[in-house]
């Protein structure tokens, strides 16, 4: 055996022991100490943060992307439906994508005079009609479009809508045979913010509409 042989057999062999002495070591200090247990937990942790962090900000994003793109032409029609549902037909012109939202009368007219109780009556039947109406076209579409794409701004404004049409219901009961100053002030007032409501809904409709026809040209 030559000198160069003899070097490869020491380097080998000191190799050998290296490796035992460090799994003697490693074993006691996993045996002395819990610096591996340790080690184990925080990376663990550490993984799971990063999962989370890939799932919420990535993955549901990415995923959430691609169901809103795959369902857009039923989330279109979903849309279409509710605004045509808030729609005034004597001043909308649906065929031409025109679309003036119904709105709900003033008591006393604009001069601020009591309302009659032929008034209040016509009040709470139209008041029933808008209410049903929108909880029909909403018990339909709800469900889609709550799973479907980013429309938590609509499914806000339909609530809040449909909580002011109770308001005013509860104002114009309120009254009952009692046309006080003050009852008819506040009727008046909580009619004028349904109305707005109303619109709100309908602007917000229009304009999830428009970034879906744009989204449609841009692919």
């Amino acid at each position: 055996m030559d000198k160069s042989e003899r070097w490869a057999a020491v380097g080998r062999i000191g190799a050998f022991i290296g490796g035992l002495a460090l799994m003697a070591v490693i074993f006691i200090i996993d045996i002395k100490t819990s610096i591996w247990q340790d080690l184990v937990v925080l990376a663990g942790l550490a993984g799971s943060l990063v999962t989370f962090l890939l799932t919420f900000l990535v993955v549901n994003r990415v995923v959430g992307r691609l169901t809103e793109r795959r369902w857009a032409p039923v989330t279109r029609v979903a849309l279409t439906d509710l605004l045509h549902g808030l729609a005034d037909e004597g001043r909308s012109e649906l065929s031409r994508g025109i679309v003036v939202s119904r709105s709900l009368p003033v008591p006393g007219g604009d001069d601020g005079e009591a309302a009659s109780a032929e008034e209040l009556a016509d009040l709470l039947h139209r008041l029933v009609g808008e209410r049903r109406l929108l909880t029909e076209r909403l018990g339909v579409w709800a469900g889609f479009l709550a799973s479907s794409g980013n429309n938590d701004e609509i499914m806000r404004q339909v609530a809040n809508t449909s909580l002011q049409l109770d308001r005013v219901r509860d104002a114009v009961l309120a009254i009952g045979g009692q046309e006080s100053t003050e009852a008819m002030t506040a009727l008046r007032a909580e009619v004028v913010c349904c109305n707005e409501n109303l619109d709100a809904l309908a602007a917000e409709i229009e304009h999830r509409l428009r970034e879906h026809a744009n989204e449609a040209v841009g692919q």
